[in-house]
């Protein structure tokens, strides 16, 4: 049999897998120190808490049953109920902000979605609950996954492409055989 090439890498790589990971945890360290850019900070800033715990209810409910929850909070809270209260203004327009965005099914599904869209625990508005220790660790899980990954597709790159060598080692000999037999 004929001497068998070196497989997918044609020289010794550039960037040792080791390097590349102690660059991404340096680059992961260095971003954990900055604070967030002013844009994100200002849009964690402006979040709404989530409409269903303000109206203190679950999720699957009917039309009817958010109206009556609104409605009792709202006589609760109700400035005119309360006129010693300078909260009471504020928390009757969270009600009401709350109510309009789930007050009906066509916008419980929008506000699902923003939601969904949104990635938050549990409800609209509620940032992750994660420590910096937290995120690394998952960071770091994540990395090595993928390294892991990338290490199981190159093996079976190359297990695919030895077979391949094989066959075509085969089909050369095969072809050669029929050629010297004419």
């Amino acid at each position: 049999a004929a001497a068998r090439p070196a497989l997918l890498l044609r020289g010794a790589p550039r960037h040792h897998a080791s390097s590349l990971v102690a660059a991404a945890d340096r680059a992961r360290d260095e971003a954990r120190l900055r604070p967030p850019p002013p844009v994100v900070a200002r849009y964690l800033a402006t979040r709404t808490p989530d409409a269903y715990a303000v109206l203190g209810v679950a999720r699957g409910l009917t039309d009817r049953d958010y109206k009556v929850a609104y409605l009792r909070k709202a006589k609760e809270w109700h400035p005119d109920l309360r006129p010693n209260d300078p909260t009471a203004t504020k928390k009757f327009q969270e009600l009401s902000a709350a109510y309009d965005e789930i007050k009906d099914s066509g916008a419980r599904a929008a506000y699902d979605a923003r939601a969904r869209f949104q990635d938050t625990d549990p409800g609209y508005g509620r940032p992750r609950q994660q420590s910096a220790q937290q995120s690394a660790a998952q960071a770091a899980a994540t990395w090595a996954e993928a390294w892991a990954d990338a290490g199981a597709l190159l093996e079976a790159a190359q297990a695919w492409w030895e077979e391949e060598y094989a066959a075509l080692d085969e089909d050369v000999d095969e072809f050669s055989a029929a050629v010297t037999h004419r």
